[in-house]
């Protein structure tokens, strides 16, 4: 065992903060009437986190598209930089999955 985090796991923590982070600024059913998928996603490791270290993951909207927006995601130890990520949510229609404008109370909140 090296001790460390392993790599595939830093999505996952940036999956659940997106999740924390929405339904703290949305509420609760931020997904009435859409939902959101992502497209793309990115990550740079910067340093090592080690087993038991407490990670801070912190989400902003860095670009709006019409139908996407791109978050930028820093995961820190403490003043250490351990990840960086990117990625791409695309709007979508619960029915049929196809895209859909990102609701302008989406875009209002997370400004």
């Amino acid at each position: 065992m090296q001790g460390v985090v392993f790599n595939a796991n830093y999505l996952a923590f940036v999956d659940d903060a997106m999740d924390v982070w929405l339904r703290g600024v949305l509420g609760e059913n931020y997904t009435e009437g859409f939902d959101y998928a992502v497209k793309k996603a990115g990550i740079e490791w910067v340093s090592p986190a080690r087993h038991g270290e407490e990670i801070e993951v912190s989400p902003e909207v860095i670009r709006w598209g019409r139908t996407s927006f791109d978050v930028g995601v820093r995961l820190d130890v403490g003043d250490r930089a351990v990840c960086r990520a990117e990625l791409t949510f695309v709007c979508i229609d619960h029915d049929d999955y196809r895209p859909i404008p990102v609701p302008e109370h989406v875009r209002a909140a997370l400004s």
